[in-house]
């Protein structure tokens, strides 16, 4: 028989057999087999695609001088509340930090500085105000956080 017909189910599927987590060593040896990068490729430019469009729209940059021209007081997280917004032209250069960070995770360029110019700004603008945020803000950064480690070129 071909190797093919002797494939199980799950094998075709999945790409590992459920034998792959019957000890230590094969799951190990599961976890560091060669993979195809595609897939960690796409997953990049989806996200960066993703943060362009959130950014606008979910971060507060289409309403800064709205939320941070007239001093609004906010609700602060409890352990960041020293933080203090920067005068709105600084929020706004920030913003733009943020998006050109996205857009070279998005594009592969400068990945690494990309990320650091993505979440720094993030986890800045997450912190500043507890109200406008939302469960997923939080895995956003986090993914973000995680791809500064990822070599993701």
């Amino acid at each position: 028989k071909s190797r093919k017909a002797t494939c199980s189910q799950m094998k075709r599927i999945f790409g590992f057999e459920m034998s792959d987590f019957s000890s230590w060593h094969r799951f190990v040896c599961l976890l560091n087999r060669p993979t195809d990068p595609a897939s960690l490729g796409i997953f990049r430019f989806l996200f960066g695609l993703l943060m362009a469009v959130d950014i606008p729209q979910e971060r507060g940059l289409s309403h800064l001088d709205y939320k941070y021209l007239d001093g609004l007081q906010v609700c602060r997280f409890p352990l960041f509340s020293f933080l203090e917004p920067v005068p709105l032209d600084w929020m706004y250069l920030i913003y733009v930090i943020m998006l050109l960070g996205v857009l070279g995770i998005m594009l592969g360029f400068l990945y690494r500085l990309s990320c650091v110019l993505f979440v720094l700004p993030y986890w800045y603008v997450f912190f500043l105000d507890k109200t406008a945020w939302n469960n997923h803000s939080y895995l956003y950064g986090l993914i973000g956080f995680q791809l500064c480690f990822m070599n993701a070129n």
